[in-house]
Formats: structure tokens, sequence, C-alpha cells
């Protein structure tokens, strides 16, 4: 019962963060509008899940029942970047993952590297399997959930990963944070859409 409350309650919020959003897109960039897909199905959350062997964050799941990210080729809705589909997570996630397993990542001694900026709270490593990719800016930058942080850092964890930058840089301590925190940033007018063409 109390699982089933959790789902309930983060739906509420999510609903209502995702209002919000759309309400600032109508008014501020109407075609990103319709460059969002259809929720996500149960099935498509246990495929994920099944594949990177990880439970999502209840809030990131409901957020998802929503919409599934946007369509491909869509201009960046999240600070220039795409929000990626169920799809294009797993198709990034299993990228990072070949490289990492072809030793792409690896240093002179054959361990993995370690980055010179650190974020608080996140594993000293240049990728991790339980980083899970949720945006992308086309450019070898991803915004991951972090299921595997240091000590001191908070499982859901969002973070900042580079395929070509020596730094990983903690961006907030849940999605709910996270998405809330954008879309406050949005309606304040800290954000100004522009379309790259």
């Amino acid at each position: 019962a109390k699982r089933c409350g959790q789902f309930l309650m983060n739906a509420i919020i999510m609903k209502e963060l995702w209002k919000r959003l759309e309400n600032w897109l109508q008014e501020n960039a109407a075609q990103l509008h319709s460059q969002l897909n259809m929720g996500v199905s149960q099935s498509d959350i246990e495929s994920l899940e099944n594949t990177i062997q990880l439970n999502l964050p209840i809030d990131f799941i409901e957020f998802y029942k929503v919409h599934d990210g946007q369509k491909s080729e869509s201009e960046g809705l999240i600070d220039s970047e795409v929000l990626l589909p169920f799809d294009r997570i797993l198709n990034t996630w299993e990228t990072w993952k070949t490289l990492l397993e072809r030793g792409e990542f690896d240093d002179d001694d054959g361990n993995v590297m370690t980055v010179k900026e650190l974020g608080v709270g996140i594993k000293n490593c240049w990728w991790n399997v339980k980083w899970i990719p949720i945006t992308s800016d086309g450019c070898g930058k991803n915004i991951c959930i972090d299921f595997d942080p240091a000590e001191d850092g908070n499982i859901g964890q969002i973070i900042a990963v580079w395929s070509d930058i020596d730094a990983r840089k903690l961006l907030s301590f849940s999605f709910n944070e996270w998405m809330s925190n954008y879309i406050a940033e949005l309606e304040r007018g800290q954000y100004v859409y522009s379309s790259r063409f």
C-alpha cells in the first residue's frame, strides 16, 4: 500500500510539472510541444529496467508516463539538450557500455580513467554502467541518473557527464528536484527559446 501511495503522489506531482512545462512551451516555443512523444507503457518500463538491471526512480517513471521524451531530430527541450525517449536512453547507455567494455576509457595501467573535476557525491570514473543517460546535446554530453554514487552521494542523483571533458558535475539530488528547478527557472525567464536553425 505504501508503494502504491508513492506512485500516486509522484504521478500527481509529475503531471503538474508537465502541465507547467507545456504551458510554458505553448507560450514560448510551441514547436517544441509538438515534438513530444506519447507516454511510456508499463511494458516499456519493464523492458528498460530489465536491460539496465536497475529499478528506475518512481518520479522519473511517472514523468515519462506523460511524455516519452522527444521525437527524433527534435530541438533541445532541456537547456538545448534533447530529452531522450526510452529507446534512445537504451541506445546511448549501450554505446557508453560498449566503449567501457572495449577499454576505451582505460588508462595506461588498464584501469578506468578518473577525472580532475568531480562533483560531490560522484564516483571518480570516466563512465559507470549505473549512470543512465536521459538527455543528449548531440556532442558527447549527457545528463544522467546516477544509481551508483560515492558514499556522500544520493542514489538517483542527477549528474552531467561528457565524453571528452575531464569533469563530472552534480546537478541535483533527485529527478524531481532537478526537473522542478528547471521548470521554475523557465517560468522566471532565466531561459529564452532560440532555434538552432
